[in-house]
């Protein structure tokens, strides 16, 4: 099969509901065709820790296992697909079968990049879903048998599916927007996608949300099901973000009104100076100075005193 081809584009935000880091792949062609790829009945299997891998997604992986980096290496060699899975339990060094969730994404390595220490970030291009049957080899790396997921896609003249994306968009856009640092080049690049299920599949992969409710939502046949727990998630984190505009606005006047204050007692004192002149409670406060030379206080009781008339 031909590859589509493909256009990356790099987001970056740091807003609420959404990760600092995305990436959207944007194809010439049919993104369904992704979701009916032939593969092997036997793949090798990348576990990931509290990373989840959505069809049609572009996903940024730091390999640092041993055994994960040489898996990565082949995959690059022989341009083969292997199974991305998410690790139960991302402090398992060597995950076996029961370690790791049954259902996982096909990958391929887009692009490869090695550190001198060793080190590597594989860019992984999302395929259809899988289910892991077994486990049939451990080492270098492990493999297993696996069972292609068939995923209908709906058909993008369906009405609840079209709203769904439409209001999955319009939420995450309003959603950056409210970000502390406002994010133009994503929010153009989310408005871009012509893809419903690109878009379904890559906002539920850059949620905040845990590892097992994005499980949830990759274990969900239905792409309108996926949708809407993407839409619910999306609805509560902008509730949030709204939330801190509205403090964010009300400390930003509360200091607004302090530096005018400021600045207005600061310009007053100036002119006082300049005319030579003192305010009332200059005044008052050196009338209250000569009247305390006629008194014999102790030292602590002089402290006292000049530190409440400098008030």
């Amino acid at each position: 099969m031909q590859q589509n081809k493909r256009r990356i584009k790099i987001k970056e935000s740091n807003n609420y509901g959404l990760d600092r880091v995305s990436m959207i792949a944007e194809f010439e062609g049919n993104e369904e065709n992704l979701l009916k790829i032939e593969v092997n009945k036997v793949l090798p299997v990348l576990p990931l820790r509290n990373m989840v891998l959505f069809p049609t997604a572009i996903l940024p992986v730091a390999v640092g296992r041993e055994s994960s980096l040489e898996l990565i290496e082949e995959a690059e060699r022989t341009k083969g697909y292997f199974a991305v899975v998410c690790q139960k339990d991302p402090k398992i060094e060597a995950p076996t079968i029961n370690d790791i969730y049954e259902i996982g994404t096909v990958g391929k390595i887009i692009k490869l990049i090695k550190f001198p220490d060793g080190n590597a970030t594989a860019l992984l291009q999302g395929f259809r879903r899988v289910k892991i049957k077994r486990i049939t080899r451990k080492e270098p790396y492990m493999r297993g048998s696996v069972e292609p997921i068939v995923e209908p896609v709906p058909d993008d003249k369906n009405d609840e599916y079209r709203i769904i994306v439409d209001k999955c968009l319009s939420t995450a856009v309003r959603i950056l927007e409210l970000g502390e640092q406002p994010a133009p080049e994503s929010i153009f690049t989310l408005k871009n996608v012509k893809s419903g299920l690109v878009l379904i599949n890559h906002l539920s992969m850059n949620t905040t949300l845990p590892v097992k409710e994005k499980m949830e939502m990759l274990c969900e046949d239905s792409m309108i099901e996926r949708g809407y727990k993407l839409l619910s998630f999306l609805k509560k984190e902008l509730r949030i973000a709204e939330l801190y505009e509205k403090v964010r606005n009300r400390t930003r006047a509360d200091l607004d009104e302090q530096q005018r204050e400021y600045y207005l007692q600061q310009q007053l004192k100036n002119i006082q100076e300049e005319l030579g002149e003192y305010s009332t409670q200059e005044q008052d406060a050196m009338e209250l100075r000569h009247q305390a030379c006629n008194k014999f206080w102790s030292e602590e009781a002089s402290d006292v005193f000049e530190r409440e008339v400098s008030k």
